[in-house]
């Protein structure tokens, strides 16, 4: 039915949407007109911002246990957390833009199971964000991520933060919060990268030489490869 399918997690868990057709990753992408922001430019009126349309309903969303954690590792910081509940709260559109662009650092915090129980492979994961990280880097802050879902192939140490666990995620937070230049360098330098290598019109242009000119025009910096499912035979 189609010629080729684009997720944004990359890797041989794309071989469940290859059947017959091959697979491709495709990154989040930022857009000028919507990521408007310049979080490094300034102090910040909030610390650490995140927000989310809801957590899991059935049992603890890691997520939730991840902010608690921030919340009591950091009890000084001024914290901007939006959580949807009951189709109540939340923080959208342009007020989620105003919000998040006058933060210092955004959590880049991203479901790795499936409900209470069903836990993410690493095929599930690889590189695996929402679009959560193209608002945050977009609008320029300084984005912190779990370093299983392996962004650090698209980005440098010195453009995102990696943490390995809940504690060095409050941990990175302490550095960073408490060494201003180095976060708005980090930041600014993130926001260049999304918005010169994974923009709108590249992600346009990719999908482009995919499906019709069966070649690529540009040295993307995300996986390329297409992915095709296994031969049952």
């Amino acid at each position: 039915v189609v010629d080729a399918t684009f997720v944004t997690t990359a890797g041989a868990g794309l071989k469940r949407f290859a059947s017959g057709t091959p697979a491709y990753y495709l990154p989040n992408m930022t857009d000028p007109s919507i990521e408007t922001g310049r979080a490094f430019g300034g102090m910040g009126e909030h610390d650490i911002f995140f927000a989310c349309g809801g957590f899991d309903k059935t049992g603890e969303d890691p997520r939730e246990l991840t902010l608690n954690a921030v919340s009591r590792g950091l009890t000084d910081a001024r914290k901007s957390f939006w959580v949807a509940r009951r189709g109540h709260g939340g923080l959208w559109g342009a007020d989620y833009i105003r919000t998040a662009s006058n933060g210092r650092c955004g959590l880049n915090l991203t479901r790795y199971r499936d409900g209470p129980r069903k836990q993410g492979t690493p095929d599930d994961l690889y590189l695996y964000s929402s679009d959560r990280v193209s608002s945050l880097m977009g609008n320029g802050l300084l984005a912190f991520s779990d370093r299983r879902f392996s962004l650090d192939r698209l980005f440098d140490d010195d453009e995102m933060v990696f943490y390995e666990s809940d504690d060095d995620l409050v941990e990175q937070l302490k550095r960073h919060l408490s060494d201003d230049g180095l976060r708005r360098r980090m930041a600014e330098n993130g926001w260049r990268k999304a918005h010169e290598q994974l923009n709108e019109r590249k992600a346009a242009q990719y999908i482009i030489d995919v499906l019709f000119l069966e070649r690529l025009s540009h040295p993307y910096i995300w996986p390329t490869e297409p992915v095709v499912a296994d031969d049952p035979a």
